[in-house]
């Protein structure tokens, strides 16, 4: 049976990791301590607790994953908070390179990384995996400095990775966690009677994808990997584009009302792609997972966030 440690399981891609990765099939681990992501010096000692747990809890014939969906950084964060984050997975690495039990087992890591982030400057008309890398942001050059700890850490050794480059994400809220993105921000508005601003285009085209559906398609293409290529970059998106007045008009739609809208630049606008349409050449075809139709989704992030407005839970 694998061992299975979701780091940043309460957020939208982690919690749908949960979902999707059954306790029947995997022993899924949380460390008896919470990672505490808001002080370097308890961040560390806390990952380096986690990891020896987890050591302790393979058996013989067992095989080990780690999938990191943590971080709270985004296009707009500082640097500061955005260096943390990467020296929380260095640190991660460090420890789980120099535990002699997780060596000696087969195991496997699965990173979700950025593909808007990281080919937000790319000009091919369809992006794939043997694209141009155009980072625009301090958090897409961090996402790539990420990317780089985990390919020499293969490098170093014998464990398997992927590194899952997500397109624009959207799913119900996690629990206690506040959700974001320009559908959640839509649905919570209309909730508020609130206008929500929106600082790029109407016609500025985004792949989404559903989590539930990204986090499917991570645990496939990681179990998938063949012993012959153990290292991978793989897209992870829909397949399809959407543009900001299509999902306004949609959200309407769904919750026959229409949400109000104010629109203007802010100094994040130019850094970001107007269209960016994602096909993934690498690996076996995952477009079969994507099940998830946009209107169906989008009900469930209204419902979700309609549960949230009529019982909020007092720690989110």
């Amino acid at each position: 049976m694998n061992v299975v440690w979701i780091i940043g399981s309460g957020g939208l891609l982690g919690s749908a990791l949960s979902r999707q990765i059954s306790p029947l099939t995997a022993d899924v681990f949380q460390p008896g301590r919470p990672v505490v992501w808001t002080d370097a010096a308890s961040r560390g000692e806390t990952l380096a607790a986690g990891v020896r747990e987890f050591s302790k809890r393979l058996t013989p014939g067992s095989r080990w994953e780690i999938y990191w969906a943590a971080g709270l950084g985004h296009m707009g964060s500082a640097p500061a908070q955005l260096e943390s984050e990467t020296e929380a997975l260095n640190t991660l690495l460090r420890e789980v390179a120099q535990d002699d039990h997780l060596r000696a087992a087969p195991g496997s890591i699965a990173f979700a990384s950025s593909a808007g982030a990281l080919y937000a400057g790319c000009t091919d008309d369809t992006v794939t995996e043997v694209s141009e890398v155009v980072p625009t942001t301090h958090y897409s050059i961090e996402k790539l400095k990420q990317e780089a700890l985990l390919r020499n850490f293969h490098l170093a050794g014998t464990t398997r990775v992927l590194i899952a480059r997500i397109s624009t994400l959207f799913g119900p809220k996690a629990r206690g966690r506040a959700n974001k993105g320009l559908i959640a921000n839509l649905a919570r508005s209309m909730l508020n009677h609130e206008p929500v601003r929106i600082f790029v285009p109407l016609d500025t085209m985004r792949d989404y994808i559903y989590a539930d559906d990204a986090a499917n398609a991570m645990i496939n293409t990681l179990r998938s990997m063949p012993a012959t290529s153990p290292f991978r970059i793989k897209i992870l998106a829909s397949q399809r584009v959407t543009t900001v007045a299509e999902i306004i008009a949609l959200i309407g739609r769904v919750a026959h009302r229409h949400p109000r809208i104010i629109t203007g630049a802010t100094a994040l606008t130019s850094k970001y792609a107007a269209r960016i349409t994602f096909r993934s050449c690498e690996g076996e075809d995952t477009a079969e997972l994507y099940r998830t139709a946009l209107h169906v989704g989008i009900a469930r992030v209204l419902e979700s966030e309609r549960l949230s407005f009529v019982s909020p839970n007092p720690r989110s």
